[in-house]
């Protein structure tokens, strides 16, 4: 408020007294940080811009702009800076890293098809030259735009995957998981999860994308919601679509069909206590 109301004569001390607000908050912060971690933290000294404005501090704010210098000065040495690598820092990785293996992707529909991108580079692009990653999804030969599919065809996994990264049998059109079979089969489950309203909407908008409702079922919902009156919410209001992730996550599919239901529909909350 105070830049924005000064003249052109006040602005650049306003701006000078704005930079060093920052650089003191920043340091500030930075300092609580490295007490907490003894010796490893690199700080940038940043005094000689905290001194120009030191008169303008409260009593409180001095003591910790002089705290901020001594660790400076301590870090760097006396004023003789140290590079990273000159640093004795321990790197330890986290207790729950380990081997991904058995890899089991649970791919929700309108969810993230590219995906497979960072599984396929891990599994399959470790090694010899890195794989290129930019497929054309119409290039799938059984598929009309299906970037899976195109990439899995460009790179097969029994000629570049490494042997026992990815599960066998290796599937990546929407079938369900359950927690037993996770358990069954030792799998490594991973998916990308997206906002539930949001999945829906590109659902509708990728021709009512309905997987698992039956011939008919999904006739009906083109007659119902296909048309510009019905839109999104008709589509998300169809029975069997709501849901659709927690479904897949106890071993139903996407869209429930009424030959699956054996209760009225509830949108999924039945399976959440699976």
């Amino acid at each position: 408020h105070s830049v924005a109301q000064a003249d052109h004569h006040t602005a650049p001390a306003a701006f000078s007294m704005l930079r060093c607000a920052l650089s003191f908050a920043f340091i500030s912060t930075a300092v609580t940080a490295a007490e907490e971690a003894s010796s490893e933290f690199w700080l940038e000294s940043e005094s000689s811009c905290l001194l120009q404005r030191s008169h303008s501090l409260s009593a409180s704010s001095q003591a910790v702009q002089q705290r901020a210098v001594a660790w400076d000065r301590l870090l760097e040495g006396h004023h003789r800076r140290v590079s990273c690598h000159e640093m004795e820092l321990t790197l330890e990785p986290s207790p729950m890293a380990r081997e991904v293996k058995n890899l089991r992707w649970v791919h929700f529909p309108k969810a993230g098809t590219s995906f497979i991108a960072t599984i396929w580079n891990h599994a399959c692009g470790q090694k010899g030259p890195p794989l290129d990653l930019t497929v054309s999804p119409e290039a799938a030969p059984e598929c009309s735009s299906c970037y899976d599919m195109a990439l899995m065809d460009r790179y097969p996994r029994e000629s570049y995957c490494t042997p026992g990264i990815l599960s066998s049998p290796w599937q990546t059109q929407h079938s369900p998981v359950s927690l037993s079979n996770i358990r069954r089969y030792a799998w490594d489950a991973v998916g990308f999860f997206r906002s539930p309203n949001q999945r829906l909407i590109s659902g509708y908008h990728n021709s009512l994308h309905a997987n698992g409702l039956s011939q008919e079922e999904f006739h009906q919902l083109v007659h119902e919601c296909g048309h510009r009156e019905g839109g999104p919410a008709c589509y998300a209001r169809f029975p069997g679509m709501a849901g659709c992730m927690s479904r897949m996550l106890t071993g139903g599919r996407c869209a429930e069909s009424a030959a699956a239901r054996h209760q009225p529909f509830d949108g999924g909350r039945a399976r959440l206590g699976e």
